[in-house]
């Protein structure tokens, strides 16, 4: 039991560290849903995979992805392979 203790002590501390880093605590719980759901995203990120992982309506999501990319934490490109949906990363 204090194994565990002692890796959620470090797992919360990496987390505030990614939050004061990143300056997290000035989002909103929705924005800061949509910027952990890219990037725990494991492969291409687009509008789609967002809004089906955060729950959120698509309008919503392309509001706080306009937000998070004024404040430069993500970029949304054009997909390729499909013109009608953007590709989303962080630009950290």
């Amino acid at each position: 039991m204090p194994d565990f203790k002692l890796q959620l002590k470090t797992f919360v501390e990496m987390l505030r560290n990614i939050e004061d880093e990143f300056k997290l605590h000035s989002l909103t719980p929705n924005e800061q849903a949509v910027f952990f759901t890219i990037m725990k995203s494991d492969e291409v990120c687009n509008i789609s995979n967002i809004v089906d992982e955060s729950g959120l309506s698509r309008s919503t999501v392309y509001k706080i992805l306009k937000k998070l990319e004024d404040n430069n934490l993500v970029e949304a490109l054009q997909s390729k392979s499909d013109k009608r949906e953007s590709i989303v990363s962080l630009k950290v």
